[in-house]
């Protein structure tokens, strides 16, 4: 599937491949990894919704709003450090629950994070990749 990808993000009509520095994906695979060929500079950001709605898929209905809850404290936190504190509590409250979907967070971290490097003003845009689906679905509905 890696061999798909990097023609494809080269070919995007219209554009003059510059500095790219961030590339966001909601965890298909093969994708990122493709993105990390083509642009091997750029941030890569793993999309934090896509990863809570597929976390709180494998939790019990009734573990589910608070487990939600304490994952907001993770990516809503003010900076990284408190994020990764806020992790820590985390693992500690749902490991033994929850261990692969504990794991799983743990895992991929680093990629769910990424965008705690950019400013405050622009983090609501690239944690996720809502805003890319909203505009292909309206596209497509044209």
């Amino acid at each position: 599937m890696i061999h798909v990808y990097p023609p494809v993000i080269n070919m995007v009509p219209g554009t003059v491949r510059k500095e790219v520095l961030l590339g966001v994906f909601d965890g298909l695979p093969g994708l990122e990894e493709a993105f990390r060929a083509v642009y091997p500079k750029a941030d890569v950001q793993r999309c934090v919704v896509h990863k809570v709605r597929n976390t709180l898929s494998r939790v019990r209905k009734k573990d589910q709003f608070e487990m939600a809850e304490d994952l907001k404290l993770i990516y809503r936190a003010p900076n990284k450090g408190m994020a990764l504190q806020m992790f820590r509590q985390f693992e500690s409250k749902w490991s033994s629950k929850y261990p692969r979907e504990v794991q799983s967070w743990a895992n991929e971290l680093n990629v769910l994070l990424t965008f705690m490097n950019y400013p405050n003003s622009i983090r609501s845009v690239i944690y996720t990749t809502n805003a890319i689906e909203r505009t292909i679905k309206e596209i497509r509905n044209v």
